[in-house]
């Protein structure tokens, strides 16, 4: 039989069948709008970190020769790189005019003079042009001091690393650092500026740990004192538009090298987006649970009312994989038209709240800012696909007891 005679047929048994397929339309409905909400935070909360991190720390993305999580800016690793980043990689940058810079980072025990003792945790020493950084950086701030390029030992110091500390512009800081050569050795830095941030991210006096324990430092500086000159380890890559992410993915690959957006470089900001990423995946696990299990509720019932009518098409000359095609269709296009209206209800509900949504203590996990929700067009496929297999999964073994139906044994008498 013709696919478009299948198709008539099973949009008319839908329409016949109207209130055996509400629950299951209510269930699909709420279904595919969690799985909207669900993507739309997680790329707003993504979107949302990227920019902060970028314009506030570090570039668009980020090409480094450290392995692994050492690339972590508040965890950073006290080593070297062995490897080093290629002259391909900023000759390609330089021909088409992307803006960047290079940096250098690197574990530093901090030393306490008054108490004669290391401090409890790592700082963060950035070797960078902050000249050259400073007007990228549109969310950082010097709010104390300036940066003053004639002292070479001159340091920019976060504010909250410089309240734990309890120094302020002038004042000297101490820090262990390994050379390439793996010896620790003690170097005094004098903090010429204070950082701070422009607009805020709702972090401040959260968490057990210091997100930002990051101290600025001239590059030239801190590759000599290091020994780490004539190479590259890391450089800032401003590319908000991304046309040439797709060409440095592959030479950071051949190279053996990271690449990484700025959110990355912050675990506990990444972390952010996995708790988001979490959450909607166990409501979407839950609700798609509920889905498989009122389909397979109505699926049985409407076999059993069915019986006659299939024990009659079969009686006729339908074959039982055909019957099996038609309710598959039947399935298909009810669970098609549902999630077309659910698509186009969620895209009213982005419009509606177009403004902005506040969600009070909630914005940390958004970088302190209200949410703007919209359809990511990759969960319009993903979602459909998912809410698919489920349906016909919650149809399979109705399907098979109709593939068994013999209509001698549905006519009998008792079964009428």
């Amino acid at each position: 039989m013709r696919l478009i005679t299948t198709v008539k047929i099973a949009a008319r048994n839908i329409n016949r069948h109207k209130g055996k397929n509400l629950l299951t339309g209510i269930v699909i409905f709420f279904a595919s709008c969690m799985f909207f909400l669900s993507a739309s935070l997680v790329d707003y909360a993504q979107s949302a970190w990227r920019d902060y991190a970028a314009t506030t720390f570090l570039g668009t993305y980020h090409v480094t020769a450290l392995e692994g999580l050492d690339r972590d800016y508040s965890l950073p690793s006290m080593k070297f790189p062995k490897k080093a980043i290629p002259g391909a990689v900023t000759g390609y940058l330089n021909r088409n005019g992307i803006a960047w810079s290079k940096r250098i980072k690197i574990g530093a025990a901090v030393y306490n003079e008054r108490s004669s003792k290391f401090e409890n945790f790592l700082a963060t020493l950035v070797g960078i042009d902050f000249s050259k950084e400073l007007s990228r950086l549109d969310n950082l701030e010097v709010t104390e001091g300036r940066w003053n390029p004639s002292v070479e030992q001159g340091a920019l110091v976060w504010h909250e690393l410089a309240q734990a500390l309890g120094k302020n512009v002038g004042d000297e800081i101490t820090l262990f650092v390994k050379d390439v050569d793996d010896n620790a050795y003690p170097f005094t830095f004098t903090v010429t500026g204070i950082l701070g941030q422009k607009k805020l991210a709702g972090l401040e006096g959260k968490g057990v740990m210091m997100i930002f324990p990051l101290i600025f430092a001239d590059y030239r500086y801190v590759a000599r004192m290091t020994g780490y000159e004539g190479r590259l380890m890391e450089i800032a890559i401003w590319d908000r538009a991304g046309r040439h992410l797709h060409v440095l993915q592959k030479m950071a690959a051949a190279a053996g090298l990271q690449l990484f957006f700025a959110e990355r470089g912050f675990g506990v900001l990444y972390g952010m987006v996995d708790i988001i990423s979490f959450i909607g995946l166990i409501l979407k696990t839950f609700v798609l649970i509920v889905l498989l299990v009122a389909g397979l509720n109505v699926n049985m019932m409407s076999y059993f009312d069915r019986q006659k009518e299939i024990g009659t098409l079969i009686a006729i000359g339908a074959k039982p994989g055909w019957v099996a095609r038609l309710f598959f269709t039947e399935l298909i296009l009810f669970a098609t038209a549902v999630y077309a209206a659910s698509a186009l209800a969620y895209s009213l509900l982005t419009a509606l709240l177009h403004d902005g949504v506040g969600i009070g203590e909630l914005a940390t996990l958004f970088a302190g800012r209200d949410i703007y929700l919209s359809l990511v067009p990759s969960s319009l496929a993903i979602g459909y696909g998912i809410i698919l297999c489920v349906i016909l999964l919650s149809a399979a073994y109705p399907l098979y007891l109709s593939m068994k139906t013999n209509p001698v044994e549905v006519f009998r008498e008792e079964h009428l």
